[in-house]
């Protein structure tokens, strides 16, 4: 029975139900001519032939018509009730692999700044979260993503997490990183790109087709006085085997003067479970000691980019950050061909509009075959 709707790309959810359209073809028919044949002996008495004249019967081509009516009417409700469904073949784009690694940076800074609410790593991490739910359902950046998560600070985990295609194992690392991952104090961009390149060497791309990309999100460590590293970040990038892109985005505080952006300094908080305020200070419990602060270095973020072949740009928002993460996807996903996709759409519209259809002509003549069948309606 599924086969002969297959002809016409219709498929049912409750396929089982088709049998009694079987019944309803062949017994309803069958049943009115046996009910025809019996009122017909009945009519062979004069009596009755007399009260009922013979203007008042169906003719025997429209019983025929009634009869085969009922048949498809009920055959085509139960069709209905069986959930049809039309299936239809749509071109799906398959995109190249794209591993995404976030190199997250967990220093002090980006713990105890908050110019980006509630902090600048809590920020930069509902960002991602957002981003990779949008990788995950999207539409618009539909594709074939491996995602990892290397956290750094003064130095680098580079197997906190792997490259991974579960969204809840991404997701459940992503929560547990804070200030305490990395127990290395200082930001060293040195550190976190020798943990991006362990974590490639480790997990090597399985094709030439692959594109490894790394979205590190840092301050920069203006304080620690890292500039003295470009060197050693440039010979670790070349490093690097197979399409391997950098981008950096610059999380701080800037201000615009003369269409440059020129960073400023933002003091660190020390916030109390109980509510208290205040400034980290170079000399903890001294009132008197001025404040820690962190200013954001583009210029080494900058440098990283362009020695990774990658783009900088700096959170402005969230916003903002979340359209740069989809921009970088879409800049590097490679369309290499076409898939047949199956999709099922609703086909009860056009089980149902017919029966609505058949019912309204049949029971135009329910009262001509109810005399004829003595049914009382």
């Amino acid at each position: 029975m599924t086969d002969f709707w297959a002809v016409f790309d219709v498929v049912f959810r409750r396929p089982e139900l088709l049998w009694f359209c079987v019944l309803f073809v062949v017994g309803i028919p069958a049943f009115f001519f046996w009910k025809r044949k019996v009122v017909l002996q009945t009519l062979e008495d004069p009596w009755i032939r007399m009260h009922l004249p013979n203007a008042k019967l169906p003719s025997s081509l429209r019983y025929f018509f009634i009869a085969i009516g009922f048949g498809l009417l009920c055959s085509l409700l139960v069709a209905v009730i069986a959930e049809p469904e039309r299936r239809l073949i749509h071109k799906e784009p398959v995109y190249g692999h794209i591993r995404v690694a976030f190199v997250l940076d967990t220093s002090l800074s980006m713990v105890r700044a908050e110019d980006v609410l509630p902090n600048r790593l809590a920020g930069a991490k509902e960002v991602i979260k957002r981003f990779v739910d949008k990788l995950w359902y999207a539409e618009d950046t539909k594709g074939h993503y491996s995602i990892s998560l290397v956290p750094f600070a003064g130095g680098a985990v580079s197997l906190y997490l792997p490259f991974t295609t579960s969204r809840e194992s991404f997701l459940e690392s992503l929560e547990n990183v804070d200030g305490q991952t990395i127990t290395t104090a200082g930001t060293s961009l040195l550190a976190a790109l020798n943990g991006y390149g362990e974590l490639l060497r480790k997990y090597p791309a399985r094709d030439k087709e692959t594109v490894d990309i790394a979205i590190l999100i840092s301050d920069g460590g203006k304080e620690e006085g890292i500039g003295v590293e470009r060197n050693e970040i440039g010979q670790e990038i070349k490093s690097l085997q197979g399409t391997v892109r950098i981008y950096t985005i610059g999380v701080g505080t800037v201000q615009v003067v003369g269409g440059k952006r020129i960073p400023q300094p933002v003091k660190l908080v020390i916030r109390g479970d109980d509510g208290s305020f205040d400034y980290m200070r170079r000399v903890q419990g001294n009132a008197n000691s001025p404040p820690l602060v962190s200013s954001l270095d583009e210029d080494i973020l900058q440098v990283v980019a362009r020695m990774g072949g990658g783009e900088y740009a700096f959170f402005e928002n969230k916003e903002n950050l979340f359209g740069v993460f989809q921009d970088i996807i879409l800049k590097n996903r490679k369309l290499i061909d076409y898939a047949d996709r199956t999709l099922y759409v609703s086909a009860v519209k056009e089980f149902l509009i017919p029966a609505i259809i058949l019912a309204f002509f049949l029971f135009g003549y329910v009262r001509s075959a109810a005399i004829f069948l003595r049914i009382r309606l």
